[in-house]
């Protein structure tokens, strides 16, 4: 078996990929990807999967089962197949700059199931004490964090609000470390350079994006950089998680905080508003000294809590309620009461309760839109989901031809991953007619656009009543001849 690798490694520059149980994958090397297709005994389609490891950019492979064929396909054009005995690890061909070639599926296969997408890759942009700059990088603990960034200063709750991430259920923390924090350009960087905020167009993935030092900006600073926050969350299919200004508790008449008179005025909310979420009050915990107790935003825990509820109930479940305490909280900056949350739900403030005996719960599942199906946080992030996970899942077909039968296979496709949806319930419906419907046939793929290289697929969703469909377009660029 060592000479097998060895002869493999000489023939090819390579990763190790890790072959698993998810049927779909695309392996990331350099910005660049391939398609790796397994192909087992009972000739049933499957696709590798990849888990990259935290350091020299290596990846992992799980020993496999049974005896497998792979047909790789890399983006120089070459392809192959290679036998796979049981209980081994594999080192497969990466490197390449041509384009991708298809998986090149015959009239009688399948198309690769689609699988979908992470729903919790979190960012958070911040002046961190330390660590590379404008280099996104994952960190997946605390002891992570603060090795790589510093255990922070007397001057920076960054730390805190990273640390409440992981106690409320956040896993994946993408950190983007900048210069400084004194202005909006600090935070939204340059496009071109791709630092600050656009530092993370370096990310395949991205679900949730955090800036909580922002909060501490001039007001006008700050609406530069929420307005750019929540085109760049849009632009993603991403939730932007912002704080309000730490003054935002002082009153404006009994029970009203000055928050609900600071939204209403604010001028970034008036585009992308259903990308953002904004939640109040603001959370006392243990500072970075032993015995200081800082009072941060809620923005980190909260995107925490929604890792939690998405593992636990899914995307389409509102992460609010009883079932998700906030954990790592000693006590809340301003206690709101029923009538506090009468003025400000309406107005799109998530706020977060202090009950006696049970805890402290985010209360409110609301974005920043006003009046619509996208006031709902819920009906949000299930659509990001969906348009996210048909995008990357069909992905495939960018080099098929783009006829009768490769529509049927990719309608059957999407049938699938909805129907699998609906029976977890994610959809309304005591049908499947009432839940969803797939249309990718001559009505939206006339010769006009098939010739364009255009391949179109329509789906509908009951995200709020049976059978009234919320509609996403996607449309697949082809490079078949």
């Amino acid at each position: 078996m060592k000479k097998f690798f060895a002869a493999f490694s000489m023939l090819f520059s390579s990763q190790i990929l890790w072959a698993a149980a998810s049927p779909f994958c695309v392996a990331n090397e350099s910005g660049q990807k391939v398609y790796w297709t397994l192909l087992s005994p009972n000739k049933k389609t499957q696709l590798l999967s990849y888990r990259p490891l935290e350091s020299d950019g290596v990846y992992e492979c799980a020993k496999i089962s049974d005896s497998v064929q792979l047909r790789y396909f890399t983006m120089d054009g070459k392809s192959g197949t290679v036998s796979v005995e049981p209980r081994t690890s594999l080192v497969l061909p990466s490197k390449g700059k041509s384009p991708l070639r298809g998986t090149g599926l015959s009239a009688n296969e399948s198309a690769p199931q689609i699988v979908g997408v992470e729903t919790s890759v979190t960012a958070l942009i911040g002046a961190f004490a330390q660590g590379p700059l404008n280099e996104p990088t994952m960190v997946k603990s605390v002891v992570d964090l603060n090795r790589i960034f510093g255990q922070g200063s007397a001057t920076t709750t960054l730390n805190t609000h990273a640390e409440l991430f992981f106690k409320n259920g956040g896993e994946k923390l993408i950190v983007v470390r900048i210069a400084a924090a004194n202005k909006a350009q600090d935070f939204i960087g340059d496009r071109n350079d791709k630092t600050g905020l656009y530092a993370l167009d370096k990310l395949d993935m991205l679900n949730l994006l955090l800036v909580p030092e922002a909060a501490q900006l001039p007001q006008d600073q700050l609406e530069r950089v929420y307005s750019a926050v929540l085109a760049y969350a849009a632009e993603r299919s991403a939730m932007a998680i912002i704080d309000p200004p730490s003054d935002s508790i002082k009153e404006v008449s009994p029970g009203v905080p000055l928050v609900s008179s600071w939204l209403e005025e604010s001028k970034f909310r008036r585009d992308y508003a259903s990308y953002g979420a904004l939640y109040f009050p603001g959370l006392n915990a243990l500072g970075a000294k032993k015995g200081d107790v800082v009072t941060v935003g809620a923005s980190a825990a909260m995107a925490g809590l929604y890792a939690l509820s998405d593992n636990q109930f899914g995307v389409w479940k509102t992460p609010a309620g009883l079932s998700l305490p906030l954990t790592g909280v000693t006590s809340l900056n301003y206690l709101a009461n029923d009538q506090t949350q009468g003025v400000l739900n309406p107005l799109g403030i998530n706020v977060i309760r202090s009950f006696p005996i049970q805890g402290l719960f985010p209360w409110g599942g609301r974005t920043l839109e006003i009046d619509s199906k996208d006031s709902y946080l819920s009906v949000r992030r299930l659509e990001n989901y969906l348009r996210l996970s048909l995008r990357y899942g069909l992905q495939w077909t960018a080099y098929e031809k783009n006829t009768p039968e490769l529509q049927q296979k990719v309608t059957a496709a999407v049938r699938d991953f909805l129907n699998n949806l609906w029976i977890q319930g994610a959809f309304f419906g005591s049908k499947a007619e009432e839940a969803y419907v797939v249309t990718c046939d001559a009505t939206n793929n006339p010769p006009e656009q098939s010739a364009m290289g255009r391949l179109n697929v329509r789906i509908g969703y009951a995200s709020i009543y049976p059978a009234e469909f919320d509609f996403i377009d996607v449309s697949i660029e082809q490079e078949a001849p």
